[in-house]
């Protein structure tokens, strides 16, 4: 794999891996990571916190806002919750 293309939030001058930390992390060091910026991602401090030099490019448009998707939920029983 020679690039990432990631949804990443940011706030002020700082950006954030949010959720999805780990798989990048893990990868950075091998591959190119661009940055694709949403406002509606919520921004994650610790770990999921990274400089701007972290990423190949970043990009930041009015294209790229589509609305975020939820993972389906399914109904679960009692027994299922226990």
């Amino acid at each position: 794999m020679h690039v990432i293309v990631q949804l990443i939030a940011k706030r002020d001058d700082k950006y954030s891996l949010s959720c999805n930390p780990d798989l990048t992390l893990d990868l950075a060091e091998s591959t190119q990571v661009i940055g694709v910026v949403h406002p509606a991602l919520p921004f994650m401090g610790g770990d999921a916190e990274v400089e701007a030099s972290f990423f190949a490019g970043n990009v930041e448009s009015a294209e790229t806002q589509h609305q975020l998707f939820a993972l389906p939920r399914s109904p679960f029983d009692l027994a299922e919750h226990w």
